[in-house]
Formats: structure tokens, C-alpha cells, sequence
């Protein structure tokens, strides 16, 4: 039988992501800039740390980190037409972190 087996996070890691993200992408439906968590970057990663490691433990995962904000892109043609743009979904950045321990 396969399984596997996460290892718990831990600030560091926590501190080496938001120090990764990057500056230039939208913030989510949260409408919390990535200049924000930098900021408060010490102050955030052992409380991260600790939501991630018993969001994991429990398995589950918070219905408001599932929220995504919808951006239509256009492709070309007639702008007026909306079969011509793409979503794309633009997550939290504290959905990103998650993602990315996973």
C-alpha cells in the first residue's frame, strides 16, 4: 500500500514563501496586498504555521481560502464579445502559501 506523509511546516518555511511571492499579481477577494504580508511577515508565519499544520491534521480545508475572485482576460477579436475573454481565478494570497506547503 502507498501513502504518504506530510511533514509539518514550520515558520521558516512559512517566512520563505511570502518572502517569494510576487509583488506584481492582484490580490484575491481578501483585497490584501502582498506588500501587507510582508510587512507583518514575522508576526504571520508562526500563526500560518499553526492553521496549516492543524488544517492538515484535521483535513480540512476553510471554506474561505476556497474563495476565488473571478478576472475575465481578453484573448482578441471584438472586445464587446464575451466568448472572446478567459477566466482566470485569482486566490488569496494565504490560499497561495497553502497551496504551495502542500
Amino acid at each position: 500500500m502507498n501513502s504518504i506523509f506530510l511533514q509539518p511546516t514550520i515558520p521558516e518555511e512559512i517566512l520563505a514563501l511570502i518572502n517569494g511571492l510576487d509583488s506584481e499579481n492582484p490580490c484575491g477577494h481578501d483585497d490584501i496586498p502582498v506588500r501587507a504580508l510582508k510587512l507583518s511577515k514575522y508576526l504571520l508565519a508562526p500563526l500560518l504555521s499553526n492553521v496549516i499544520n492543524e488544517s492538515i491534521c484535521d483535513g480540512v480545508f476553510q471554506e474561505n481560502l476556497k474563495i476565488a475572485k473571478v478576472v475575465p482576460i481578453f484573448n482578441s477579436g471584438d472586445s464587446d464579445i464575451p466568448t472572446n475573454y478567459r477566466p482566470i481565478l485569482v486566490l488569496t494570497y494565504f490560499s497561495k502559501i497553502f497551496e504551495k506547503i502542500l
